[in-house]
């Protein structure tokens, strides 16, 4: 037979499930503008009803419920919609520094207010322009040879500066791989914490959600795949269980329950390369565009020092070819103009000794035989004309100039439209794990009409077993 006492059982049950969804939905409010915070839910549960069945069980018209109770309070969360923000994020990581990295480059190699090395071409044709015009002007040759040192000083700053940026990016490879494996190590202690909870039955949901937030913050650094393992056999139905991190599309486990593995950078001769224990691993993400940028032939400082290499080669070479057919106003022939390295021309070409100690040794003349001849020196400055089409020296730098912009604006798209997926992808995301203010106002009400009513249902019983306590079997009143 069922308990005189169980209608305020019951009732208590229901005040205690309501009380812990009311107190859900407070601690939701509470944290709707932490970082990092999921939304959770109290499940309530009916409880088992009376009589439970079995040989013993007395013959009634029917099972009796018996109350209700909090079986759990979850956390919101889509695990796919984790993985494709994470995804987006490491696309957003790659894009947003390679673009960062493009505008340095891009900021170093700036000709747009005709401070850099094409206006010391400008200035030095139009030096050769005047001499051709006035061959025997010593001024003018003084200035062409200032103009000359002026245009090797410029493509030795490009060189230095190209170079020191570059070499500026081992700090930061150094500091993203520290923070890489500072956050592998938080991850694989909140996995151990996790662990010894959960098999008791206990969900940590505030320990998740730093783990998550971690997680999220290595997804920006290197494309990621997480993997979920039960933490054991007492384990709550709702229980996120451990983590597994491993590289996306490699086998290799960044952090692998409570171990993480380090990831180191490597050279293997030539290149860096990034490895988790000892295997290479290529991953999307910010990491990966400092590596490839820093450590790698394909790095866009490399090819732009490579191009002022070939254009101060390709300067120093022909200009020196036409200077050499030339003749000095002594009528003899001209020597170099240029000295330079052939493998590194940008960060040494310099004027020869020649024409350092004395301008005469310009070769002004075309012809031998003619004082007052500035034929050759014409030929020098149709050599850096800016008024000439392709095959020139100021086309070649243009070039160069025309790559690095359409390289920025390549990234600064791929910025913006991984940006906007990225966005898109938050969305989703808050839109089932994010706490709502409207939502959480419209579930208190709820729980607190229903904490109510169940309030009233335990003074009801009160007042039922009031009136068989002290009313029921008195004779004589």
């Amino acid at each position: 037979m069922r308990s005189t006492f169980q209608g305020l059982e019951t009732s208590l049950r229901a005040l205690h499930a309501q009380q812990a969804a009311l107190q859900t939905t407070g601690q939701n409010v509470a944290n709707a503008n932490t970082a990092g915070y999921t939304r959770q839910r109290a499940n309530l549960q009916a409880t088992s009803p009376y009589p439970s069945g079995g040989m013993n069980s007395p013959q009634i018209a029917g099972t009796i419920g018996t109350g209700v109770e909090a079986s759990s309070i979850e956390r919101i969360r889509d695990q796919y919609l984790d993985a494709q923000y994470r995804s987006g994020e490491a696309q957003v990581g790659y894009a947003d520094m390679e673009s960062s990295i493009l505008k340095t480059v891009e900021a170093i190699m700036n000709d747009q207010e005709g401070t850099g090395l094409s206006g010391a071409m400008d200035e030095f044709w139009s030096s050769l322009q005047d001499l051709s015009i006035n061959p025997n002007d010593e001024g003018i040759k003084t200035v062409v040879r200032e103009k000359a040192v002026s245009l090797t000083d410029t493509f030795h700053y490009l060189n230095s500066a190209l170079t020191t940026a570059q070499k500026d990016l081992q700090a930061e490879v150094d500091g993203a791989k520290d923070d890489i494996n500072s956050i592998a190590a938080q991850i694989a202690d909140l996995n151990q914490k996790i662990g010894e909870l959960e098999p008791s039955g206990y969900l940590p949901n505030d320990l998740y959600d730093q783990r998550d937030l971690l997680v999220d913050k290595l997804s920006s650094y290197m494309d990621i795949k997480v993997e979920c393992t039960s933490s054991g056999s007492g384990a709550n139905r709702a229980a996120a269980g451990i983590y597994t991190i491993k590289v996306a599309g490699n086998s290799e486990a960044l952090v692998q329950g409570n171990i993480a593995n380090k990831v180191e950078t490597v050279s293997n001769g030539s290149e860096l390369e990034i490895q988790v224990n000892g295997t290479t691993v290529s991953p999307t993400g910010s990491f990966q565009s400092l590596i490839h940028n820093f450590g790698t032939d394909q790095s866009i400082y490399k090819t732009t020092i490579d191009q002022l290499d070939q254009l101060a080669l390709t300067l120093a070479t022909e200009f020196n070819n036409i200077h050499g057919n030339g003749y000095k106003q002594d009528g003899e022939k001209g020597s170099d103009f240029f000295m330079f390295s052939s493998e590194n021309a940008s960060s040494t070409i310099t004027l020869s000794d020649d024409i350092m100690k004395s301008t005469d040794n310009i070769a002004v003349g075309a012809d031998g035989n003619k004082k007052s001849d500035g034929g050759n020196a014409a030929k020098l400055a149709e050599l850096l004309n800016p008024n000439v089409g392709n095959g020139t020296i100021r086309s070649a730098y243009s070039e160069i100039i025309g790559e690095i912009g359409v390289k920025v604006q390549n990234a600064n798209r791929l910025k913006e439209n991984s940006e906007n997926v990225r966005d898109l992808l938050s969305t989703k995301r808050d839109s089932v794990s994010s706490v709502s203010l409207d939502e959480e106002m419209t579930n208190m009400i709820k729980f607190q009409h229903a904490y109510n009513a169940a309030a009233r249902s335990m003074t009801v019983m009160d007042e039922m077993l009031d009136r068989i306590i002290n009313n029921m079997g008195v004779v004589g009143r």
